[in-house]
C-alpha cells in the first residue's frame, strides 16, 4: 500500500522540528516540509499530535492487557470486558481517523535539507534571557511549562516535537517576536476561544485532546459496567426506560407487533 510522503513523514519520524510559524518543518534533521502558511502547518502538526497520542495510547493498553492475560490462552484476544471495549472503541476511532488523514491533501514542498544548509539548520541553545512564550492566559494555567530545548533551541511541545527551533535568515527578525504574536483561535476539542501563540496553541491541543480522552474512556467504562444501558423515551408507550441497544430494538418490535394483531 502506497501512502503520501508528508503523512508518513509525520506519523513515524523520531523527530519534528518547526519555525516560529509553523510553516517549516525539519524532519529527523535531512528533510524540509515547506508550506504555503503557517496555518496548513499548523493544521498538520494538530491532526499528527492527535494521531500519534492515541496510538501510543492504544499501545500503551494492549501492552496492560497483555501483561494481565500473560498466563491465559487467549492473552492475544481482548473481546470482552472493560478493558476490550476500550481497547475496541480506540480502534475504531483511530482507523477512521488515520484513514481521514491519509486521504487529505496538503500543498508543500519537499526536499533534503543542503549540506551548506545543516550548520545553520538550528537557532542553538537560548539565553539566558530568553522567557518562555506565554502570556499568563487560561491555557497556560492548564498546561504544564514549557522546556526550551538544550541544543536546537526552540521549545519542547512533545518528545518528538520542537516549537521554533529553524533557523532562517529570511525569518530571523519575524521570528523573534514570533513567541509573543497573538491571535484569536478556537480549540477544535474543547470548543473554547482562546487568545494564544502559535506555541500556546500546540501546548493546549495537547493537554486538551488528553483531557478529553479520559473523560470519553471513564464514560465508556460506565457504560460499560452498566451493561451498555442507555436512557431511552418510547414515543409509544410514552415511558422512560433504561435499556440495552438490543433491549430498545426489542421493545420496538413488540410494540408493532401489538399493532399488527389488531
Amino acid at each position: 500500500m502506497r501512502t503520501p510522503a508528508l503523512q508518513t513523514l509525520t506519523l513515524f519520524s523520531q523527530n519534528l522540528d518547526t519555525s516560529g510559524d509553523c510553516s517549516r518543518l525539519v524532519v529527523d534533521e535531512w528533510l524540509e516540509l515547506k508550506f504555503p502558511d503557517g496555518d496548513t502547518g499548523q493544521k498538520v502538526l494538530s491532526v499528527v499530535q492527535t494521531l500519534r497520542s492515541t496510538w501510543t495510547h492504544l499501545l500503551e493498553l494492549k501492552l496492560q492487557l497483555h501483561e494481565s492475560r500473560s498466563a491465559s490462552s487467549d492473552s492475544h484476544q481482548h473481546g470482552g470486558g472493560p478493558e476490550g471495549a476500550r481497547i475496541s472503541a480506540l480502534e475504531d476511532l483511530l482507523a477512521s481517523k488515520l484513514a481521514e488523514f491519509l486521504d487529505s491533501s496538503f500543498p508543500s514542498i519537499l526536499r533534503q535539507v543542503p549540506s551548506t544548509m545543516k550548520p545553520h539548520l538550528y537557532k542553538g541553545p537560548p539565553s539566558d534571557d530568553v522567557e518562555q512564550p506565554t502570556s499568563g492566559l487560561a491555557v497556560s494555567k492548564s498546561s504544564t511549562e514549557l522546556k526550551s530545548h538544550p541544543i536546537k533551541g526552540g521549545w519542547c511541545i512533545t518528545e518528538y516535537l520542537t516549537y521554533d527551533c529553524l533557523q532562517d535568515e529570511s525569518e530571523v527578525a519575524a521570528s523573534s517576536v514570533e513567541h509573543y504574536l497573538q491571535r484569536v483561535w478556537t480549540c477544535p476539542s474543547c470548543e473554547q476561544k482562546l487568545a494564544v501563540t502559535v506555541a500556546e496553541q500546540l501546548q493546549h491541543q495537547t493537554t486538551c485532546r488528553k483531557s478529553l480522552e479520559d473523560a470519553k474512556e471513564r464514560q465508556q467504562f460506565m457504560e460499560v459496567e452498566a451493561g451498555g444501558l442507555r436512557e431511552y423515551h418510547c414515543p409509544v408507550c410514552d415511558k422512560v426506560l433504561q435499556l440495552s441497544s438490543i433491549d430498545i430494538l426489542r421493545h420496538k418490535r413488540t410494540h408493532a407487533q401489538k399493532s399488527q394483531s389488531k
